[in-house]
This record gives C-alpha cells, sequence and structure tokens, in this order.
C-alpha cells in the first residue's frame, strides 16, 4: 500500500517540488513480478524499466494531477500544475510527461 506525498510546504503554479532520481535501472528481471505489485516501476522506450525512489514512489496517479513531469536535459522533474497547498497530497497523471 502507498503511503501518499503531501507537500511539505505551499507551491506556486510551475515551481519545481522534486526531482526524480532515475539512477536504479531495473537488471534483475527476478524482482520484476513483486515491484510490479508495490507499484513502484516506471517503463521507458527500449525496454528501460526504472525502480522509483523514496519519495517519488508514493505519489499517486491522478487523471486530474496537481503536478506534472518535465523531463530537462535527460532529467525528470515534478512541477506544481496549480498552486498547492502545505498539506496536500500531490498527484500526477503517469502517462503525461513534457520533454522541453
Amino acid at each position: 500500500m502507498k503511503k501518499g506525498f503531501f507537500a511539505k510546504k505551499d507551491y506556486e503554479k510551475d515551481e519545481q517540488i522534486l526531482k526524480f532520481d532515475d539512477s536504479q535501472t531495473l537488471w534483475d528481471k527476478s524482482e520484476l513480478d513483486t515491484l510490479k505489485e508495490k507499484g513502484v516501476l516506471e517503463y521507458f522506450p527500449k525496454g528501460k524499466i526504472i525502480v522509483l525512489q523514496p519519495p517519488e514512489c508514493y505519489i499517486a496517479h491522478s487523471p486530474e494531477p496537481n503536478s506534472y513531469i518535465k523531463i530537462v536535459n535527460k532529467v525528470r522533474i515534478l512541477y506544481a500544475a496549480r498552486q498547492i497547498k502545505k498539506g496536500e497530497e500531490i498527484t500526477r497523471n503517469k502517462k503525461k510527461v513534457i520533454y522541453s
């Protein structure tokens, strides 16, 4: 069960919230089923699979998220899609990414 990811401060629209740690690539496919059940995997083109690390692994998916991911210089960065108040759960749509 996911813990959730909550704002520790107020965020303005388009303010950076965090940079994703994409350093943990899944190499051992025997762990795939266990990690898939935990919901901590991100799938990329060409078969690349990233194991999400805390705190990004706690960000819930939403069809109407309050944040978005933008890739800048090959780094995934989470930004506020609107004003987010301290204590509010931060959500994202895992299917939508902006490339710059």
